[in-house]
């Protein structure tokens, strides 16, 4: 999984986090906005005949890299990086002064689905 979220009008894109099925995985990053952007790939797996794999954002195309990164401007192409389309998951108006302690997203075959809990932190 990929994280992005937007600094000054410029986004900064993180990952790759691998995230195994039915599994959760800590991620702490910083961000003061509106909305996170997420992007997940599956690994490639046989489905009858077919080889399958699954892709989930269409919402804002932000650069990657194949391996480890993090690019601020990652709006922009550049060496050794790729397109990829990002989700989005809008912080309600009323929780964007609080941090963020659980953010979920949950990537089925056919959806996504996100859940975001505020609340101070001790």
């Amino acid at each position: 999984m990929v994280l992005a979220y937007e600094v000054r009008g410029a986004f900064v894109s993180q990952g790759w986090w691998k995230i195994a099925p039915n599994a959760c995985q800590t991620v702490e990053i910083t961000f003061d906005g509106g909305a996170l952007y997420y992007r997940a790939e599956s690994a490639a797996y046989r489905k009858g005949r077919e080889t399958l794999h699954h892709n989930w954002g269409n919402q804002r195309q932000l650069f990657v890299a194949n391996k480890e990164f993090r690019f601020d401007n990652a709006e922009r192409s550049r060496r050794s990086a790729r397109p990829a389309m990002f989700g989005k998951a809008d912080i309600p108006e009323s929780q964007r002064s609080k941090p963020i302690t659980t953010m979920t997203v949950r990537f089925r075959e056919d959806a996504t689905t996100t859940e975001v809990k505020t609340g101070l932190t001790r």
